[in-house]
């Protein structure tokens, strides 16, 4: 089944070549961000703002906090999906039921898209993970703190 699988699935190259490029863009464009940030920009931020910009660190990592729950719990959910519909595609094969070419083909799309959405959740929030964190300790210089 799984030879028929790589056989007679799909294939998205396109998607998986825009998931490659847009993870590349967002590290490149964070990089930039991240690195423009000086004294100057500082006390621009401070004068737009009003506040101090101890303010934005505290939000920034308050929504680190936030992001990390809501990226385990999309990850479960992503995760449970595929267990539903493995059972879903094999409750007739282990009632006894041969599955048909259609049931096994389903079973091959549903199981690539589960894997590509799974590995761009995965990447993509281990990078907005990691860049989160470049702001903060970034912020962290510009505050005098050490980390």
């Amino acid at each position: 089944m799984i030879k028929r699988c790589l056989v007679e699935g799909t294939q998205l190259p396109v998607a998986w070549l825009l998931f490659i490029l847009a993870c590349v863009t967002l590290i490149a464009v964070e990089k930039f961000w991240v690195r423009q940030w000086d004294k100057d920009w500082r006390e621009r931020w401070e004068r737009k703002h009003g506040r101090s910009l101890d303010t934005l660190r505290t939000k920034r990592a308050r929504f680190l906090r936030v992001f990390r729950l809501g990226w385990a719990v999309g990850g479960a959910f992503i995760v449970g999906s595929e267990i539903l519909i493995g059972l879903q595609v094999f409750a007739p094969a282990i009632r006894g039921v041969t599955l048909t070419d259609l049931q096994i083909l389903e079973f091959c799309r549903r199981t690539e898209a589960v894997i590509l959405f799974f590995s761009i959740f995965l990447v993509g929030g281990a990078l907005a993970v990691r860049n989160l964190k470049n702001g903060l300790k970034k912020l962290d210089e510009l505050l005098g703190r050490s980390s």
